[in-house]
C-alpha cells in the first residue's frame, strides 16, 4: 500500500496535517504522522542533531512513498529545508512536498531553495489526494490542480473544498503517530491522547472576511474563484466532531477554535451555544475580530463555555489601521468590543503590532492611551512586524524603500531563534535599541498589567524617570504578570529580568504595599524607588 509520511514542525495540534491525513486514509492510503518537536511554534528553539537523527531513523523505518512537510510559519522554513535535504541524502527517489501557509505564499521560492519535488498551494485535502492517486497508478503527476511541480511552476487553479461537512474529522488515534522530543527520544502514539497536549484545536469555518495587508488571507483568497473562500461548517458537524474526540479523551479540558475569526451569524451562534452546552460542555477559547464582537453572541457563547477571547487590535492609530493595515474599526469600536468581553468575565488577549515604519512615536502614544482606556484585566500580546513575502504590506515596504525583497527572503532563511526574537517583543529585540519607541512600549506593558495601578502608570508617563534611566525598559517582565497557560513553556529569553526589575522584586513587600495604597504620595514613592535602585543596582544605569 502507498505510504505517506506527514511531518508537522513544532505544532502537535496540527489541524492541517490531521485533516490531510484523515482524507488520505479515507482514500485508502497508509498515513504516518510525525510531530517534529513539541515546543511552541514561535519559541525559536533550535532543533538538535539528536532530533534530526531520530527523524531520519523514523523515515528510514517507515520507508514512505511520499513525504509531506507542513510549514505554517516562515519560522519553520529553515527546519523544513534541512529535513528535505537529509531525506534526499538517504532516499534520493522519495518525492517530498511542502504545504501550508508559507509555501502557499512563496511556492516558487520553496521549489528553488529546497530539495523538494512539489508544493501544495492552498487547502490541500483534494490536491494531495489526487497527487497520491496519480503517483500510485503511474500517471503523470506534473499537472495536478493546486500542486506546483519542480519542473513547472505554473499554478493550476483548484478551488478549496466547498462543503466542509463532507470532509472527514481530523485524524486522532494512536496508530502510526510519533512525536520527536528535543532530546531525540520518540514518543509513540497521538500526542493529543498521550498527554503531550491537553487542548484540542479545531475550526468551525475556513477563510476570513477581512483583508488585512500584513496577513496571508487576501493572497490566498485570490487563488480561488470569487465567493469560494469563506465557508462554514454546520453546528451539528462541529458538535459531532467534538463529541467523538471527547469520547476518545474523557479528560479533555479545553477546546481552541482557531478560526481566523469565530462565526458571528446570530442564528448559527444561537444554535451552536445550545448544542455545545448540552452535548460538549468543555471550556473553550476563540479568535475574534473586534467588529465581530456582539453582546448577544458573547452572552450566548459565555453561557456555552467560552472562557477566553483573543482579538487583534494591532494599533490604536486610526491612520495606521486604515492606511497601512486596511482595517476599518475605530478606537471606540475597540473599546466597546473589549467592554463586552469584560462584561462577561472572559480572559482577554489583545494583539498589538508595535514595530513598523508606518507608525510614528506619537502614534505609539495613542496605543498607550487606548490600552489605558480599556477596562482591566487583559493581556497584551506584543509583536514586531514580520513582513510575509508577497503580502500587500511587504510589497508596499519594498516600493517605499523600507526593505528589499532580498532582506525579506533573508528573514525567512535566517536562524529561527533569531527570527523569533525579532518577532516577539523580548530581550534582544531590535526595537529595544530605539529608546523613544521602547519608552512607550514599556508603558503599554505597564498599562496592561493589573498589578500596577493606573495612577502609577500615569505617573511614569508624566515623569522623566524612564527617559532618564532607560535600563528600566529592557525586558518583557512587566507583562508576564501571571503564569497563564501560554507562558508556562516560554524559553528563558522571554523571562529574563533587567537589573531594575530584579531590584524591585527584592523590594516587593514594601513595593506592593505602597502600590496598593491610593493615598500614597506619588513623588515620595518615586524618590524612594529611584534611591534604592541607584544605591543597590550592580548594573550601571545608562543616562
Amino acid at each position: 500500500m502507498f505510504k505517506v509520511a506527514l511531518i508537522s514542525i513544532d505544532t502537535v495540534e496540527s489541524y492541517g496535517t490531521r485533516s490531510l491525513s484523515a482524507n488520505l486514509k479515507r482514500g485508502g492510503f497508509n498515513v504516518h504522522n510525525i510531530y517534529f518537536g513539541a515546543s511552541m511554534l514561535q519559541s525559536g528553539e533550535k532543533k538538535t542533531e539528536a532530533e534530526y537523527q531520530s527523524l531520519d531513523g523514523l523515515l528510514m523505518e517507515i520507508k514512505p512513498d511520499l513525504i509531506g512537510i507542513s510549514i505554517i510559519s516562515t519560522f519553520c522554513h529553515s527546519v523544513a529545508v534541512e529535513i528535505a535535504r537529509r531525506v534526499k541524502s538517504f532516499s534520493t527517489n522519495t518525492p517530498v512536498i511542502f504545504g501550508g501557509v508559507h509555501p502557499t505564499m512563496s511556492p516558487v521560492f520553496c521549489l528553488q531553495t529546497a530539495a523538494i519535488d512539489y508544493v501544495c498551494v492552498g487547502e490541500g485535502e483534494e490536491s494531495l489526494l489526487e497527487l497520491c492517486e496519480r503517483l500510485t497508478s503511474g500517471q503523470d503527476a506534473s499537472a495536478v490542480p493546486g500542486i506546483m511541480y519542480k519542473g513547472n511552476t505554473t499554478y493550476i487553479r483548484r478551488n478549496p473544498p466547498e462543503d466542509l461537512n463532507e470532509l472527514p474529522f481530523q485524524d486522532i488515534g494512536n496508530e502510526n503517530k510519533y512525536t520527536v522530543i528535543v532530546d531525540g527520544s520518540v514518543a509513540t502514539g497521538d500526542p493529543f491522547l498521550n498527554g503531550i497536549t491537553t487542548h484540542f484545536h479545531t475550526k468551525c469555518s475556513r477563510g476570513c472576511p477581512f483583508g488585512c495587508t500584513y496577513c496571508s488571507n487576501a493572497n490566498i483568497r485570490a487563488l480561488y474563484d470569487p465567493g469560494k473562500y469563506l465557508r462554514r461548517r454546520s453546528v451539528d458537524n462541529v458538535v459531532e466532531e467534538l463529541k467523538f474526540y471527547k469520547s476518545l479523551k474523557p479528560g479533555l479540558v479545553h477546546v481552541w477554535f482557531i478560526d481566523d475569526t469565530f462565526p458571528s451569524n446570530p442564528e448559527w451562534v444561537r444554535e451552536f451555544s445550545i448544542k455545545y452546552k448540552e452535548q460538549v460542555g468543555i471550556p473553550f477559547t476563540i479568535w475574534i475580530h473586534p467588529l465581530k464582537i456582539k453582546d448577544e453572541n458573547i452572552a450566548l457563547l459565555k453561557d456555552a463555555g467560552l472562557v477566553k477571547a483573543m482579538a487583534g487590535v494591532e494599533s490604536a492609530s486610526f491612520k495606521t489601521r486604515r492606511e497601512a493595515f486596511h482595517r476599518g474599526e475605530t478606537n471606540q469600536n475597540i473599546i466597546d468590543a473589549i467592554a463586552i468581553l469584560q462584561k462577561y468575565g472572559l480572559k482577554i488577549t489583545v494583539d498589538m503590532i508595535l514595530d513598523h515604519p508606518w507608525e510614528s512615536t506619537s502614534e505609539l502614544k495613542e496605543t498607550f492611551e487606548l490600552v489605558m482606556a480599556l477596562p482591566r484585566p487583559f493581556t497584551v500580546a506584543m509583536h514586531s512586524m514580520t513582513l510575509l513575502p508577497n503580502t500587500e504590506l511587504a510589497k508596499r515596504a519594498v516600493r517605499e524603500g523600507f526593505t528589499t525583497e532580498e532582506e525579506i527572503i533573508a528573514n525567512i532563511v535566517s536562524d529561527p531563534q533569531e527570527s523569533a526574537k525579532t518577532y516577539n517583543w523580548c530581550k534582544g529585540a531590535p526595537i529595544q535599541n530605539n529608546s523613544a519607541r521602547a519608552y512607550w512600549i514599556f508603558l503599554i506593558m505597564c498599562a496592561a498589567n493589573p498589578e500596577i495601578p493606573k495612577w502609577f502608570v500615569k505617573l511614569l508617563a508624566s515623569s522623566n524617570f524612564l527617559k532618564t534611566y532607560p535600563i528600566g525598559q529592557r525586558d518583557i517582565q512587566v507583562v508576564t504578570w501571571k503564569a497563564d497557560e501560554e507562558l508556562v513553556n516560554l524559553p528563558s529569553i522571554y523571562l529574563s529580568k533587567s537589573a531594575l526589575v530584579n531590584r524591585l522584586s527584592e523590594l516587593s513587600p514594601l513595593f506592593r504595599r505602597i502600590l496598593s495604597s491610593k493615598r500614597a504620595k506619588p513623588f515620595l514613592f518615586m524618590n524612594y524607588v529611584v534611591f534604592k535602585v541607584l544605591k543597590h543596582s550592580k548594573t550601571p544605569i545608562q543616562g
